[in-house]
């Protein structure tokens, strides 16, 4: 495969750690062992003494401010991934002739769908009454920004060469949208290899009726909803732990979303290093994740990998994962008593049948090795400027 120049842009600062950043983070580290050339124009570049609030209230859109990068330095590359907020603009405003991919990280008009179930719209609607004057002042300007927010979305998709989808209702909403089909590309987010293989490393035995959570601690997350859950649970069985990790608050803020009859079992680790994942949830043998809107979810896949079992609600991506491995893990958003009553039914499978769930959620984790994951965009990348090359040609000729 030809080698290519390539530059990597996202609203943010490309980390190794949680959410849509550290994608992009993992991608590059996936290209440049293939022997391609990756840059990266992210928040450092363009805000290099910090992206502050006044920063972002009074300053330069940060979509312009790519903006005048690219008009540098777009000529430099054969493609630009970007993240779906970052380039609304046409190629030819920046003087690029290469592949212009935008990345979906779980996109807008979805994300808005989502508000409309019932419980998340009312835990949405309880927090959004209990807040601050200061956040209210921010809610404010957050509604200003949402139409913005989505006129650039929509002119990001409509110059880009090819359109990323993480999940399949992301697929059907652009294609209903009148996206060619030939333009779409459904690859999920990878997991890096060297995690993929050691957490598989894990064993499955000594398992503890230890529960886990990996994420942030938001309300999209289902963080609400997680009180009622453990509490049903414990009515029927005895949990020794429940991990919560990567949540980023302290453990005092955590405490507040659950009654203190459950506080007795709850581990809280709001940071950790990717490699020491398994060690805060080696002895877990159900994962949770009642979120309630998705892109994908990457740390539905860190724990399959782990071999431990996830009950989620039936939403985009965790459904995509899910209902190749079995469709019984997957709950309808909201409802607390099944998502409780299908934890308790893993927790008492015996030995071997839960050994043999255990080793079909390691194999289905293999899937998503950035190895595979990776070659897969590559081959996108190499074969629209193969396209773009003969229209060339064939204009001149």
């Amino acid at each position: 495969m030809e080698k290519l120049k390539i530059l990597l842009v996202a609203s943010g600062v490309m980390t190794n750690v949680l959410g849509i950043l550290k994608v992009h983070y993992d991608l590059k580290e996936a290209y440049e062992k293939q022997g391609h050339l990756v840059d990266v124009l992210d928040f450092s570049v363009v805000y290099p003494n910090g992206f502050t609030t006044f920063t972002k209230i009074f300053g330069k859109l940060y979509t312009y401010k790519f903006w005048q990068y690219l008009k540098k330095n777009a000529y430099k590359y054969d493609v630009i991934d970007a993240n779906y907020d970052c380039i609304p603009y046409p190629k030819e405003s920046f003087g690029f002739k290469g592949v212009l991919l935008v990345r979906s990280h779980g996109i807008k008009p979805i994300y808005y769908k989502a508000e409309e179930i019932v419980s998340y719209k009312k835990a949405l609607t309880a927090e959004r009454t209990n807040i601050k004057f200061k956040t209210r002042l921010g809610n404010i300007y957050r509604r200003l920004q949402k139409e913005t927010g989505l006129k650039e979305f929509y002119a990001s998709v409509k110059y880009a060469d090819l359109v990323h989808c993480l999940n399949s209702e992301e697929y059907d909403y652009y294609l209903d949208y009148g996206i060619p089909k030939e333009k779409l590309l459904l690859i999920a987010n990878g997991v890096a290899d060297k995690f993929i293989q050691s957490f598989n490393a894990e064993k499955t035995t000594d398992k503890k009726n230890t529960l886990c959570f990996i994420g942030s601690w938001t309300i999209r997350k289902g963080i609400k909803d997680f009180d009622q859950i453990l509490t049903q649970i414990r009515k029927d069985i005895d949990i020794k732990n429940f991990y919560l990790v990567g949540g980023w608050y302290p453990e005092s803020y955590v405490k507040k979303d659950f009654d203190i009859s459950n506080h007795d079992v709850l581990r809280i680790i709001p940071n950790f290093e990717p490699k020491d994942l398994p060690n805060y949830i080696r002895t877990s043998k159900v994962g949770l994740f009642p979120s309630y809107v998705e892109g994908f979810s990457l740390a539905v896949i860190e724990q399959l990998a782990c071999g431990i079992p996830v009950v989620a609600y039936k939403v985009p991506g965790p459904t995509d994962i899910l209902q190749g491995l079995d469709e019984t893990l997957l709950i309808e958003p909201g409802d607390q008593k099944a998502f409780a009553k299908k934890v308790i039914e893993i927790l008492k499978l015996d030995e071997t049948k839960y050994n043999e769930l255990s080793e079909r959620c390691k194999q289905e984790s293999r899937k998503y090795m950035l190895s595979t994951i990776s070659k897969e965009f590559l081959e996108a990348y190499t074969t629209t400027l193969n396209k773009k090359h003969v229209a060339m040609i064939n204009q001149v000729s």
